[in-house]
């Protein structure tokens, strides 16, 4: 019986390095080149931190009261995320990458 991974993991393969569907993926390659950063300057930072300063406090109470209990939260973990793939992009356009 195949592992369901390997199956998603083959298909992803075959839309990516195959066919050469590249587009879509292109956040997942700017986050692979800069991983090392990435964790370092959330380490030190915190993406999570800066975002419950821009759309945490009031805007989070917001959220919860009015959409639903935790989207405050959800919210601010997206922006979070959406921070970090800014930085990934930004580094690969300008070619700065981490070396080990």
């Amino acid at each position: 019986m195949p592992h369901e991974g390997g199956v998603g993991l083959g298909a992803l393969h075959q839309i990516i390095d195959a066919r050469g569907r590249r587009g879509w993926a292109s956040v997942f390659m700017w986050i692979g080149a800069s991983a090392i950063t990435l964790y370092l300057i959330n380490m030190i930072v915190g993406f999570e931190r800066i975002a419950i300063r821009l759309v945490g406090g009031d805007v989070g109470r917001l959220l919860d009261q009015y959409v639903s209990q935790g989207a405050g939260r959800f919210v601010a973990h997206a922006v979070g995320l959406t921070l970090a793939i800014a930085l990934a992009c930004f580094l690969s356009r300008r070619k700065i990458f981490l070396r080990v």
